[in-house]
């Protein structure tokens, strides 16, 4: 905790309360230290902004409005002597009333970088389920620990606190499996393997779990699903006109071509969908997409070995699949899918029959598919990484090269242009970790397989 602000809120007929923020930075790096002042902007209308001088990193700010119950979030920016901010962030939404609030921790990080975190995941983990859940936080579920055996363990990086809070167990054990937000702060995870070993997939499940934080360290309950083939390993990805598409993953080594639609709202429940895909796929990307004919989902290669003739991209449109012309693009495993602002997919890094790649292509989503080229998109080979959105940044982190050696760097490209902004540090070289943009706009990076082939317990957070 870097330092503490009292924000003291009075409102019509006497009444007013204190909201209490803690301000966490990486351990190590303090950026008031080199801050000549802080400027804390509350509320979204911008007509309540400080700025209050720092003297050897030590600041007092205490100031008192009267705000009409507005909704908003802090903003807190250190700034050097020619008012350049040189780090921020900014607390959750919240409700600036008259009542006693907080403790509220806001992470404070210098802008365009990766910095360890000042939480830790419980245990090392890779292989876990990962969502971003608004108005809570990061939810890790299951995953492998270092001996390899599948867990059952969940926990949450809190939005409010900037810590790890341990979670309640799900029913299953499960590791390589999807999870996504449903309706209010809740989420399910679904499928993975149960079976010991790294990406081993000869034992798989496939049941849906809700989970509901709002009792005591939360709680998961069974949820219906259809007649679909458990599975290992699937892609998961949150669609447009609602509702979260699993498909492809694996059972015992063979990957699948059957795909599911989990209803994120109203009775939640995992139906199948009866148009089978245009080809099995394990190690695929998939984005949501805006089609001419109709929203659905792109899916890119993940084909197995010696699966001539697949399409290397299919899409979905409605309920059905088809295959998908990309022109002569190669399969690759392991890439990443992103929904870009302007409706454009962008496929980075993965691995060809040739290995790791550091090229990616733009996929228009016009019939046949606009396909542009990108031979150098990222700094290194990558395969394995992450890639996040967070404003105009896409942040992509690790993965592996064409050595199978974990990368401890993040690539951060334009969203608008495509092009490569820079190239900075990660603390930990890491492959398959998970990577999520918070609603404060940081990016957690978590655990994964290290350069020694291990799990990862470390955290490491991208301001933009």
């Amino acid at each position: 905790m870097a330092a503490l602000a009292l924000v003291a809120i009075t409102a019509c007929g006497g009444k007013s309360g204190t909201l209490t923020l803690n301000l966490v930075t990486s351990p190590g790096d303090d950026p008031f230290a080199d801050a000549a002042s802080v400027r804390f902007t509350v509320g979204t209308d911008m007509s309540h902004v400080t700025t209050v001088p720092v003297s050897n990193g030590h600041f007092d700010y205490k100031i008192s409005f009267k705000p009409n119950d507005m909704t908003g979030p802090v903003l807190i920016e250190a700034l050097d002597g020619g008012g350049a901010v040189v780090a921020h962030g900014q607390t959750p939404y919240l409700l600036l009333s008259a009542v006693d609030q907080g403790p509220i921790s806001a992470w404070i990080g210098r802008p365009g970088r990766v910095a360890p975190a000042a939480a830790m995941l419980p245990k090392a983990i890779a292989e876990m389920a990962s969502t971003y859940v608004a108005g809570l936080g990061v939810l890790y579920a299951g995953g492998r620990d270092t001996s390899g055996a599948a867990l059952a363990d969940t926990a949450v990086y809190d939005v409010f606190t900037q810590g790890v809070i341990s979670t309640a167990p799900m029913q299953k054990a499960r590791a390589g499996g999807i999870a996504a937000p449903v309706s209010d702060v809740h989420a399910v995870v679904y499928g993975g393997a149960t079976s010991a070993g790294f990406g081993n997939s000869s034992a798989v499940d496939g049941t849906l779990e809700l989970f509901d934080p709002t009792v005591g360290v939360g709680v998961w309950a069974a949820l219906p699903v259809d007649t679909f083939p458990a599975r290992g390993y699937p892609t998961g990805v949150l669609l447009a006109a609602g509702g979260i598409l699993v498909s492809g993953g694996v059972d015992n080594g063979v990957p699948l071509s059957s795909a599911g639609l989990v209803n994120n709202s109203g009775a939640i429940k995992l139906n199948t969908l009866s148009s089978p895909m245009a080809a099995a796929r394990v190690g695929h990307a998939a984005a949501a997409a805006k089609f001419p004919d109709g929203d659905g989902a792109l899916l890119f290669g993940g084909l197995a070995a010696g699966a001539t003739g697949a399409p290397v991209a299919e899409r979905l449109v409605g309920s059905a699949f088809a295959a998908y012309d990309v022109g002569a693009q190669p399969n690759r495993v392991n890439a990443t899918a992103t929904t870009m602002p302007n409706g454009d997919i962008l496929i980075l890094g993965g691995s060809t029959a040739a290995g790791a790649q550091p090229s990616g292509l733009v996929i228009t989503p016009t019939v046949p598919a606009t396909v542009t080229p990108l031979p150098a998109a990222l700094s290194v080979a990558r395969s394995g990484h992450s890639a996040s959105l967070t404003g105009n940044d896409l942040v992509v982190c690790g993965g592996v090269d064409g050595t199978g050696a974990a990368l401890a760097s993040c690539d951060v490209l334009d969203a608008t242009t495509y092009g490569r902004k820079s190239t900075v540090p990660l603390a930990t070289a890491r492959s398959g970790a998970s990577s999520q943009t918070m609603e404060t706009g940081v990016v957690v990076i978590a655990g994964g397989i290290g350069s020694d082939g291990a799990p990862l317990a470390s955290m490491e957070i991208y301001t933009p």
